[in-house]
């Protein structure tokens, strides 16, 4: 027979049971068993306004005072509805004597041993005896009531141990921190030092220069310029892809670049960093990728010094394309984000976070100044480029990834007004050619003016994203 212990109530003429469902052959046999359920007996009492739920122990409990009131109604389940059989206090259920209950249910032929069995609101699990607190083990608990008091000084424990847990990991975070924070600090020591310095002198004579120290912003690639300076060489049956230059190709680069160098560092004194490759090449083998790629990820500096000219690699990485960031990137930096959500307000932890891989930068820059004469000793330990505090007539920053530096000949307009005059001569029939970061060209013929108008934006979003 089913019996359900709990409360019953009606909501506009609805009946609603807040309770537990328990199958048993005889009334005394469904209370051994809800009694039993230990965890349940508390959640259920016909007044809920005598219990409460402690988040702590993440259950309902009785209020102080109220264990005399506090009962749980009892319904046998009919044919049409259910009835009133019984209302038990609660603490007579915490009173139940486990040995007592087995006695009377083995004499009634029904098994239940206390420590195998616990009921989970209408479902039957065993629970092993390798999983009840030592007390049960050893005979110490008889009653639900020492069950639940047993179980509430270990749930006391497990609290307190949670708290030491988590003043234990909030140290332990701030010792990490606090170890990143020096770790940084010696890298940013090293950097300076040039301890993984290797210096190339590609053009170790001729005359130096005294003109200002012009450090150029924007990150070149070495297989694209190197590659798009070999399209001279093509003949009908060759073709020298830059994607086939990698690390190992570096020699040829340094020959190329000793001709060419004036193209890039047009000021007698400046600084152009250099990447091997923008993406990684595909070697046909996972390892072989990964550790080839890395090697072509290095960044170097490209030096000039009037007709002197030095190759240094240094151990830092280029962020977002640039040697220093753009107006753009300093604002972004300041800002957190959560997925794709930014936050609105500027946040000074995540600005020095993501201004680190700059600040390395010219710290490699601001070593090779103070301890090396490669640009010369009228800048030595007389400038700091992390602060910003430096002579501007002696070192200038030549901000060429800007988007409105991006043309720099006077004789030009900005690339800001190229663009907008370009786009307002764009008409329907006009021709569009489209290349891709891979140097593959693309010619589309606009036929229908929707398409026309949907490339031309394509193209508008992509010029404002570069």
């Amino acid at each position: 027979m089913n019996y359900f212990f709990g409360r019953k109530e009606e909501t506009n003429g609805y009946e609603k049971l807040d309770g537990v469902w328990i199958e048993a052959d005889t009334l005394e046999f469904a209370i051994y068993k809800f009694a039993y359920t230990k965890d349940n007996i508390y959640k259920y009492i016909s007044d809920y306004s005598l219990s409460e739920y402690n988040s702590d122990l993440n259950r309902y409990v009785i209020k102080d005072g109220c264990y005399d009131k506090a009962e749980i109604n009892i319904y046998a389940e009919t044919n049409e509805d259910s009835e009133l059989v019984k209302t038990i206090k609660i603490s007579e259920l915490e009173n139940f004597n486990f040995d007592d209950v087995e006695k009377k249910l083995s004499s009634k032929g029904q098994k239940a041993d206390s420590q195998e069995i616990a009921l989970i609101n209408d479902d039957t699990i065993k629970v092993y005896s390798e999983n009840l607190p030592q007390e049960f083990k050893e005979g110490k608990i008889k009653t639900v009531k020492d069950f639940n008091n047993c179980r509430n000084e270990i749930e006391k424990k497990i609290l307190e141990l949670e708290k030491q847990k988590r003043e234990l990991e909030s140290q332990i975070a701030e010792m990490e921190k606090w170890l990143k924070s020096k770790y940084r600090v010696i890298c940013a020591y090293e950097t300076y030092l040039g301890t993984k310095e290797e210096v190339v002198e590609l053009i170790g004579e001729g005359k130096t220069s005294n003109e200002p120290i012009h450090l150029y912003q924007a990150v070149r690639f070495m297989d694209e310029e190197y590659g798009i300076v070999n399209l001279e060489k093509i003949t009908e049956t060759t073709w020298v892809e830059s994607d086939d230059f990698d690390y190992k190709n570096i020699n040829l680069f340094d020959e190329w670049i000793t001709k060419n160098y004036k193209m890039f560092i047009p000021s007698e004194r400046g600084i152009v960093m250099w990447r091997i490759k923008r993406r990684g090449k595909d070697y046909g083998d996972k390892w072989e990728n990964m550790v080839c790629n890395n090697y072509n990820a290095n960044c170097y500096f490209l030096i000039r010094n009037g007709e002197r000219l030095y190759r240094i690699f240094s151990d830092v990485a280029s962020k977002d394309d640039t040697m220093f960031p753009t107006e753009q990137q300093s604002v972004e930096a300041g800002y957190k984000f959560h997925g794709y959500k930014e936050n609105e307000e500027f946040d000074q932890e995540s600005f020095m976070e993501n201004t680190l891989p700059w600040k390395y930068i010219l710290i490699a820059i601001q070593g090779i100044l103070d301890r090396t004469n490669i640009l010369g000793t009228d800048c030595q330990f007389k400038t700091n480029l992390i602060c910003g505090l430096f002579d501007k007539e002696k070192i200038v920053l030549v901000r060429d990834k800007e988007r409105k530096d991006l043309i720099g000949d006077d004789t030009m307009p900005s690339w800001y007004n190229y663009l907008k005059e370009n786009r307002n001569k764009t008409k329907i029939g006009d021709r569009i050619i489209i290349t891709d970061l891979w140097g593959v060209l693309k010619i589309i013929i606009v036929v229908q003016p929707m398409i026309l108008i949907l490339f031309v934006n394509m193209i508008w979003i992509g010029e404002e994203d570069g």
